[in-house]
C-alpha cells in the first residue's frame, strides 16, 4: 500500500522550523509585560503581522503567536492539527466555523460569531475556520496552541497542515450551544465542584462572574473553567481580588497566564529552592514578572509560582494549560503535577509578604 509523505525531518525541532519561516521576531523569557505593546515584524502578503513569544515555561508543550489583522482583512480558510485558544487584545471581528460533517451536521455548514476585546474562544481540532477583522482599527489576537507537541509528535512543521482528518464531535457544541453558552460543574478529575462555563465564544472575561475558589488558590481568589473546542488544552479564567496575593503552587508544564485587568507580578522558583526560597538562602532562584493588562507569564512544571495584586480592583487572568476532561487529566497525573504541590499564604517565605505590603505601601498600586 502506497502511502503519501507529509514532511521531512531537519536539524532544527519541527515547531522551531515553523517559526522560523514566519520571519518574525521571537520574544523569550520568563514573561512579557505587554502583549500590547509588543513589536511586530513585516506584514505577510495578506497584511496580518506578528511576533512568536517564546516563553521559557512553555517547555515544548505550547506556542504563543500574536498576530495582528489590518482593517477589513481575513485569515482565509484555514485548519491545523493542533488545537488553539484565542484571546483578543483589542479590535473586533467575526470567527467563521465549517462542520466537516456527521455527528448530526452537514458539510460545509457554517457558524458565524462576534468577537472583541477581552473575547475567549477555542478552534476544535483540525476544524475549517475563518477570522475576520470587521472594526475601524486593527485587531491583535494571542494565539495560544499545543501546535509544539503535534509538530514533535508528527516530526513534521508541514503535517499538521496537510491532514484531512476530521473530529466531528468536537465541531457539535458550537452548532448546539447557546449562544450565551451553559454554566456547568466541573468534572471532579479537573478543579472539583466549581463552575465550568461551555461556550462557543466568551464575549468579554472581564464580565464573568467568578465565584469564591478559596481551596484553589486561597482567599481572594475566583475562578471559573472554561470548556471549549473538547480538547486536552484548556483555560480558565481566574482573579486575584485587590490587596491579596494567591498561594504558591506547580503543576503541568505549558501553562500561559495573561492579564486582561488589573495590574500586579507573578513569582517562581524552582522546587528544589525549597518552600521558603528567602529563608533557605535561595533569593537569587526567585524571578519576578511585572505586569499590565495582556501581560504573560509561563513557568514550567516544577516551579512554585504565584501571582500578587498591586492595583486597584481585581486583577484578572486567563490561563491556557494541560488539564481538561478525562484525557487531560491523566496527561497531568502522568507528570505528577496535580494541585496538591500547594504552599498556602500563611506558610510562605515571609520575606515574600513583607515584599508585597512594601509594594502597596510605596504606591505601587495603579
Amino acid at each position: 500500500m502506497a502511502t503519501e509523505a507529509v514532511g521531512t525531518r531537519t536539524e532544527r525541532a519541527p515547531y522551531e522550523e515553523f517559526i522560523a519561516h514566519t520571519n518574525w521576531p521571537v520574544v523569550s523569557g520568563a514573561g512579557v509585560e505587554s502583549l500590547a505593546d509588543l513589536e511586530l515584524g513585516e506584514a505577510r502578503p495578506d497584511g496580518v503581522r506578528g511576533a512568536v513569544v517564546q516563553l521559557e515555561g512553555m517547555q515544548g508543550l505550547s506556542g504563543l503567536v500574536v498576530l495582528e489583522l489590518p482593517i477589513g482583512s481575513s485569515s482565509g480558510t484555514v485548519r491545523h492539527l493542533y488545537e488553539e485558544w484565542i484571546l483578543v487584545l483589542s479590535g473586533s471581528g467575526t470567527v467563521e466555523f465549517e462542520a466537516s460533517g456527521g455527528a448530526g451536521l452537514a458539510a460545509g455548514q457554517t457558524v458565524t460569531f462576534p468577537w472583541r476585546q477581552s473575547s475567549v474562544f477555542a478552534v476544535p481540532l483540525n476544524m475549517r475556520h475563518r477570522l475576520r477583522n470587521t472594526g475601524d482599527v486593527p485587531a491583535r489576537l494571542a494565539c495560544i496552541t499545543n501546535a509544539p507537541l503535534f509538530m514533535d509528535l508528527l516530526g513534521s512543521a508541514d503535517a499538521v497542515f496537510q491532514t484531512n482528518l476530521t473530529f466531528p464531535e468536537r465541531e457539535r457544541a458550537l452548532f448546539v450551544l447557546p449562544r450565551a453558552g451553559e454554566m456547568g460543574m466541573a468534572d471532579p478529575g479537573g478543579f472539583g465542584n466549581h463552575p465550568v462555563l461551555r461556550c462557543a465564544v466568551l464575549e468579554d472575561v472581564r464580565a464573568l462572574d467568578l465565584p469564591d475558589a478559596v481551596d484553589i488558590r486561597g482567599e481572594g481568589f475566583g475562578f471559573v473553567s472554561l470548556e471549549m473546542g473538547d480538547g486536552i488544552f484548556g483555560a480558565h479564567v481566574s482573579e486575584v481580588r485587590e490587596r491579596y496575593m494567591s498561594n504558591a503552587h506547580w503543576h503541568m508544564g505549558g501553562a500561559i497566564l495573561i492579564c486582561v485587568e488589573g495590574n500586579g507580578y507573578s513569582l517562581a522558583w524552582p522546587a528544589e529552592a525549597g518552600t521558603r526560597p528567602f529563608e533557605s538562602g535561595n533569593s537569587e532562584e526567585v524571578r519576578r514578572q511585572d505586569y499590565v493588562p495582556t501581560g504573560v507569564v509561563a513557568v514550567g512544571i516544577g516551579w512554585y509560582h504565584q501571582h500578587l495584586n498591586t492595583g486597584r480592583g481585581s486583577m484578572r487572568q486567563v490561563a491556557f494549560r494541560y488539564g481538561v476532561g478525562a484525557t487531560g487529566a491523566l496527561f497531568v497525573q502522568a507528570h505528577n503535577a496535580t494541585r496538591s504541590h500547594t504552599i498556602a499564604v500563611e506558610d510562605l517565605d515571609p520575606q515574600i509578604g513583607a515584599d508585597y505590603r512594601q509594594a502597596l505601601s510605596n504606591g505601587h498600586r495603579a
